[in-house]
């Protein structure tokens, strides 16, 4: 459990006070670490960071080229994947959040559909770019809200100034927001479609079955047995877990 809180203001409008604030009031949610920055003159990203591997590196926000910078909170489940798919973009450190880093600055917000993972993100450029987006199925938390020009966006209700609580809003699951195109749907939570039980039921063992896999950690049993459903496994995790990386629960 990590705290992201971030503001876009177009005009420039420094809300460095506000941010602060926002960020102090939900510190609870990451002792471990506290970090800010600054990206070009309309954004600012503030994390509060819970560390459940590892403190050595991973501290946010992140740094990518062309100056993109990220807070995220949660976790990528298909963080070495998408390393292996991205083998010319030059990582920093061994958090799995710097995977969607890596999508974003190579692909865009369009690429976000191919995270595995529970998280909510905020991104930016010294130019004035700017992405928010929350996993598939809103996972974890985030809020958002306008005030005069600027959006304000944060891990809990309770970040918010109170004359701004009245228009806050959760920030939907499997969407992304950018100044210049809005609200985009990447992701739905259910496939619409015809309903085939037999096949429903075998891609549910597998399914199953792979999240189980993917949650485990380096030091857990690679054997584990599931007894609803009568589904049983043995075999280890499919993808590797750095031990260095700082995943935010």
């Amino acid at each position: 459990m990590c705290g992201i809180v971030a503001w876009y203001s177009p005009s420039g409008r420094d809300l460095l006070g506000m941010g602060r604030e926002m960020l102090g009031r939900i510190v609870h949610r990451g002792p471990d670490d506290r970090g800010e920055a600054f990206v070009g003159r309309r954004t600012w990203l503030g994390h509060n960071r819970l560390s459940v591997v590892g403190l050595e590196d991973g501290a946010q926000p992140l740094d990518g080229p062309r100056g993109w910078a990220m807070v995220c909170n949660g976790e990528i489940y298909n963080d070495a994947q998408l390393r292996e798919t991205l083998p010319h973009y030059r990582f920093g450190t061994g958090s799995d959040n710097e995977s969607a880093l890596a999508l974003l600055t190579v692909h865009g917000p369009g690429a976000l559909d191919r995270l595995q993972g529970m998280w909510a993100l905020c991104a930016a450029t010294p130019d004035g770019r700017f992405v928010a987006a929350r996993d598939r199925l809103g996972i974890k938390p985030l809020y958002w809200a306008k005030t005069g020009d600027a959006v304000l966006f944060a891990s809990e209700l309770r970040a918010f100034p109170v004359e701004v609580q009245h228009d806050v809003e959760v920030f939907p699951p499997g969407c992304w927001w950018t100044p210049e195109d809005g609200l985009v749907q990447f992701a739905e939570a259910v496939t619409a479609g015809a309903i085939n039980h037999e096949e429903t039921e075998r891609r549910t063992r597998e399914v199953l079955v792979d999240s189980v896999q993917r949650h485990l950690w380096p030091t857990s049993r690679s054997a584990f047995s599931c007894r609803a459903g009568s589904i049983r496994a043995s075999s280890p995790p499919s993808r590797r877990r750095s031990t260095r990386g700082a995943a935010c629960g």
